[in-house]
Formats: C-alpha cells, structure tokens, sequence
C-alpha cells in the first residue's frame, strides 16, 4: 500500500525524519566530516543542513563542529531520539 505523501517545508516528512536519523548516527560516531560533506552524506544542501542544525540549537540540542575531530558533535547535555511516522488503515470493527 502506498504511503500519502505527508509533507513539512516542502520535504517529505519520512524523508525529513530520515535526515534527522542519519544526522544522529554520524553524529555519534563523530564521522560527519565538514558541512559539505556531511550535506553530501545526508542528500540534501548545505544550506537546508545548518537549518536543521539551527533547528535543533533551538529546541536545546547544542551541535558544534570540532576542528581536531574534523566533525560535528553534540557538546550538551541532550541528543534527540527519532521516531519513524507510518500512516496505518484503523479497522472501524475493533
């Protein structure tokens, strides 16, 4: 069954989500690499990158890029945790 698709800021919100999933992993690892590669890895612009990264500076998440790691990095106390979004049929029987 195809999945409608949902839509925020002209991105496909699974596939927003995605970028956040992906951000976090490599952010973990601390292998994001420069802004342009870390765009690179993740499919999207640098520019829409640092509005994700600004996005999450304002919901508390502090990111900071980490010369001697040549990587981006949580430097805070809060990570974010992802939630895929699936669009399901409700069986009006139950």
């Amino acid at each position: 069954m195809n999945q409608p698709d949902l839509k925020l800021n002209g991105f496909k919100i699974n596939q927003r989500i995605q970028h956040y999933h992906s951000l976090h992993l490599l952010l973990m690892q601390k292998q994001t690499g420069c802004s342009s590669v870390l765009a690179k890895r993740l499919g999207i612009s640098r520019s829409h990158l640092f509005y994700l990264i600004d996005e999450l500076r304002l919901a508390g998440v502090m990111i900071e890029y980490n010369r001697l790691l040549q990587s981006y990095e949580y430097t805070g106390n809060k990570q974010i945790k992802v939630h895929f979004i699936e669009v399901v049929d409700i069986d009006p029987s139950t």
